[in-house]
């Protein structure tokens, strides 16, 4: 069994696993004030550690510790030199503590890695492709990534991504302004859903290199003039995915490929998984459970690692 620790900035997570089965998955998200756009890492790193103990309180009361073979946590917001976020340090030392304390191996991985790995376990289909795209779009990362697995997870080759904003940035910023508690990804996925049309926004990309603070200044005028709030949150996403598949479509175009796996919080959009079609290469999502932020992933990795 590996116990896998994951402190993102918006949530802290605790899983384990024994092979490629997840026996235990506790999270609890970091709270808010209404009307803030997010927290800053003082405070994340805060509310990580007093959340810690409880969750792992609770994977010791369903496994057996001492049965553990390892712990893993996420070190790095991705896995590039110099990635770097004081919120992991929390997990960090909580997985080092336990490991030190059970005489066990300790690991180390990236949340990148960790959401693709969940979103590649959970997405419905093995995928057997050499070299498959990931794409990762959250709050803090929107990226497409040249993948190839390995025996201990993955390499990756950054082949484009936003240049400002990501994608969560965008809708979160929006979803505030128009009176959502953040981070206001289901309710604006759920506003989006009942719109019959999208506000139409500017989407600028130049190759794979995305902007999103275009559409952005446009959104901020239209709500300023009291727009639909419906046709916002459509016209977001509708954006949102225009702007991945004109990427995508660019680097097949350049290096056809099989399979593109959609992992991290904006990928749990039912919007985007409606909109997000393509007739020349298949788009498999993460389950949205594995989607948001979670410790699945990490504990998977693990089980490679040791």
């Amino acid at each position: 069994m590996i116990l896998g620790i994951d402190t993102s900035c918006y949530t802290t997570s605790v899983a384990v696993c024994e092979g490629e089965k997840i026996i235990c998955d506790n999270r609890k998200p970091l709270e808010v004030i209404k009307g803030n756009r997010g927290l800053r890492q003082s405070e994340a790193v805060f509310q990580h550690i007093k959340a810690l103990p409880e969750l792992i309180k609770k994977a010791a009361d369903i496994c057996d510790f001492s049965k553990l073979d390892g712990v893993i946590a996420s070190r790095f917001p991705r896995p590039l030199e110099g990635s770097y976020m004081p919120v992991f340090t929390a997990g960090c030392a909580v997985a080092e503590s336990i490991a030190a304390a059970l005489n066990i191996p300790l690991y180390f991985t990236s949340h990148q890695e960790g959401h693709i790995m969940a979103a590649l376990k959970s997405c419905g289909e093995e995928i057997t492709d050499s070299e498959f795209v990931s794409v990762h779009i959250s709050g803090g990362t929107t990226e497409l990534l040249l993948t190839k697995t390995t025996d201990t997870g993955f390499d990756f080759e950054i082949a484009g991504g936003s240049l400002d904003l990501h994608a969560g940035q965008l809708i979160d910023r929006c979803g505030v302004l128009m009176g959502m508690s953040f981070p206001c990804g289901k309710e604006f996925d759920d506003l989006a859903l009942t719109a019959k049309k999208g506000l139409k926004m500017p989407v600028t990309l130049k190759g794979t290199d995305i902007h999103f603070s275009g559409a952005e200044s446009y959104i901020m005028r239209y709500i300023s003039e009291n727009g639909k709030k419906e046709e916002i949150a459509r016209g977001v996403f509708e954006c949102i995915g225009e702007s991945l598949m004109k990427a995508l479509d660019f680097i097949y175009a350049k290096k056809p490929f099989k399979t593109v796996i959609m992992g991290g919080g904006v990928s749990a959009s039912a919007f985007l998984r409606n909109m997000m079609k393509s007739e020349k290469y298949k788009i498999l999502f993460a389950d949205k459970t594995y989607s948001t932020d979670n410790a699945c992933g990490i504990a998977l990795i693990g089980e490679l690692l040791r």
